[in-house]
């Protein structure tokens, strides 16, 4: 599914897909959109571009992304499970809420600049439970038994910038660091 700006997708599926599952344009909204299994591959099961809205979706086995949202999007309430890369890869200033990743094989979120991470849970995935670049607030997480692939030094939560602020999150079992 390919749509252009302030589009709406609601309640569509994708399978076997070598590109994008569902793609659309700023200022649009995919709500309740279940796209899975894509086992090759070098992009995203859901990709918006800026001041869009991801709602309840659920996104199971994709070859690189599970959700790459543009610029101050949101993505809310959405289960992904198993992604190569990145469960959710959000630019500056999107907010992530109430979401759930597991099983990757690396990271479970990857937030440029300005990002907030809020009331997720997210476990098992290979890389590190969520990298996070300057001015995020990661608050109320569960991040437990990530970084189980080995060829680095993954942690829980791994800032690379500056200005970061991490509150209230709960790490358990994360294998290098917390």
């Amino acid at each position: 599914i390919a749509a252009g700006n302030q589009a709406t997708a609601r309640t569509c599926t994708a399978s076997d897909v070598v590109q994008i599952g569902i793609y659309a344009g700023k200022g649009s909204v995919v709500e309740s959109c279940t796209p899975a299994h894509a086992t090759v591959g070098d992009v995203s099961a859901i990709e918006v571009g800026p001041g869009s809205v991801v709602r309840n979706c659920a996104i199971d086995f994709w070859a690189k992304n599970g959700i790459v949202a543009g610029r101050d999007s949101r993505v809310i309430d959405c289960a992904i499970n198993d992604c190569d890369f990145a469960g959710i890869y959000v630019a500056e200033g999107a907010s992530i809420s109430g979401c759930t990743i597991s099983n990757g094989d690396g990271f479970g979120v990857y937030a440029l600049s300005k990002a907030k991470i809020d009331n997720c849970t997210i476990t098992n995935c290979g890389g590190d439970g969520i990298r996070a670049l300057n001015d995020c607030r990661i608050t109320n997480n569960a991040i437990d038994d990530n970084g189980r692939i080995q060829d680095d030094f993954h942690a829980g939560v791994r800032l690379l910038g500056n200005g970061n602020t991490v509150n209230d999150n709960s790490l358990r079992g994360n294998y290098y660091y917390g």
